[in-house]
């Protein structure tokens, strides 16, 4: 019994794929992080929004980056969870550069917080891929 080997260009074409999806994805999330974030409420940030602004806000950014991940996963659909993965890693790298830095001036625990909902609404944007794609049934040639 021989092992079958994919083919280059499948390879390729699966690379080009998990590109495009971390790419799409991850844009998909700023774009509207950025809409929501920025042109909606004019800037968010623990000292300078209301209580409704970040709790609004909040929950519309934990949306994008769902539809960030939803978009990764339809696009690398027989691999969904990948693309979230890869974005969901620059997450803590990003936050830690803009803590560190002093480019964010609120409260760490605030901006570590921000960043988990990132990270679980990316992740649950994918999953969201997983769980409705169709189920396989087991092959009858198996359970002999």
């Amino acid at each position: 019994m021989t092992v079958p080997r994919k083919s280059p260009f499948r390879v390729v074409l699966f690379i080009l794929r998990a590109v495009a999806a971390v790419a799409a994805g991850e844009a998909t999330m700023v774009i509207l992080i950025t809409l929501v974030q920025e042109s909606l409420f004019g800037g968010v940030g623990w000292t300078k929004s209301s209580a409704v602004v970040l709790l609004v806000s909040g929950t519309l950014t934990f949306l994008a980056a769902a539809l960030g991940g939803f978009v990764a996963g339809w696009i690398m659909k027989d691999l969904p969870m990948l693309p979230a993965l890869v974005i969901a890693a620059f997450i803590p790298v990003e936050t830690t550069y803009l803590i560190l830095t002093g480019r964010t001036t609120d409260p760490v625990w605030f901006d570590v917080m921000a960043a988990t909902s990132l990270v679980v609404g990316l992740l649950l944007g994918a999953y969201f891929q997983v769980a409705r794609a169709p189920k396989s049934s087991p092959d009858p040639a198996m359970s002999r």
